[in-house]
Formats: structure tokens, sequence, C-alpha cells
């Protein structure tokens, strides 16, 4: 099976949000800029030797990335019409390490967003 262009919806990767490992604390800190743009497809990992947890809204944490790992929330998936789901824009991403831990040593969080070319 063929797909046209008419079939498609273009994407943009955003730049990488990223944090240092060391920088990381146990209270949610904001890891680059809000999302400017709906995010169809967001890429989280840890490249840590810690435990973290992320936030969409710097109170309650929404998921947990142990050390050497990583995420995709595809919010996008099986909606392909223009009515698509996504994240919506001006959301940040926030992270810190679980209580209990230490400030992780090395490493680095990051965030990739795709999102829809407009």
């Amino acid at each position: 099976m063929t797909v046209s262009a008419q079939q498609t919806i273009p994407v943009v990767f955003d730049t990488v949000r990223a944090v240092a490992g060391a920088s990381i604390t146990g209270t949610f800190a904001t890891v680059g800029s809000a999302f400017a743009y709906p995010a169809r497809i967001i890429k989280v990992g840890n490249t840590t030797n810690d435990d973290l947890e992320i936030s969409f809204d710097g109170t309650n944490p929404h998921d947990r990335l142990p050390p050497n790992s990583f995420a995709v929330y595809d919010m996008s998936a099986a909606h392909a019409a223009p009515g698509y789901s996504a994240m919506q824009e001006q959301i940040s991403i926030y992270v810190r390490y679980l209580s209990g831990e230490t400030t992780p040593t090395g490493g680095y969080f990051y965030c990739t967003v795709i999102r829809g070319k407009f």
C-alpha cells in the first residue's frame, strides 16, 4: 500500500530539553521551556544512576523512570485525522529524584518532543 502526501501529517522535532543529573533535586524542577505547540509524541530518558519521577504539572508525580531507561508517550497513536490527540501547548515537564534517594552523580534527564508541523 502506498501512502500519499495527502494522507500524512508532517512532524517537527523540537530541540532536546535536558538537565544534568547532578542538578536534579528532590523538588520538581522545570526541564527546558514549555511546549510551544501541541506534542504528538514525547520521549523522556534517564541516563542517571537514580530513579527519577516526572510530572506534567510540577506538583504530582505522573511516571517513574529507573536508571538508564526511557519512556515514549504517543498521544497520537491511531489518530491521524486533523483532530488528532496531543498534549496541549504551554505544558512543561518537571523532574525530581525519588524521596529517600540522593542526588544523581552523573548522566542526564532529557525530553524529546515531536509535534505536528503548523
